[in-house]
């Protein structure tokens, strides 16, 4: 899958994971964050980071040593290491960074298709 569609693919599976996971939820922990965070892991922090993608060239220099330091498919897909990424997130900035698990998700799942 190309990543204009790993990307369109979030887009859409934004509402419905709103509306999952319901208003009285959400309001627990900032719903503006949760999608403020969901949009950074749809366009500049994917699992692509290790091509010439179009995250890696939104993260210019950062994305460019991304890219020279993981090899394509190994590292940055792995569910293992993107699920310490996130432990690390929820542990030191709250809940509303869960919004970066189902784009994460949506973009390996479809690779594996």
């Amino acid at each position: 899958m190309n990543g204009k569609n790993h990307e369109r693919l979030n887009l859409i599976l934004l509402i419905p994971t709103i509306t999952a996971l319901g208003y009285y939820y959400l309001k627990s922990f900032a719903p503006g964050l949760f999608i403020i965070w969901w949009f950074v892991h749809t366009f500049y922090a994917t699992p692509d980071l290790d091509t010439k993608s179009r995250p890696r060239k939104r993260l210019g220099l950062l994305g460019w040593i991304i890219d020279m330091i993981f090899g394509h498919r190994k590292t940055l897909h792995s569910p293992i290491f993107w699920g310490v990424i996130f432990a690390v997130e929820f542990y030191f900035v709250g809940a509303w960074t869960l919004g970066g698990v189902v784009p994460v998700a949506s973009h390996l799942i479809a690779d594996k298709f």
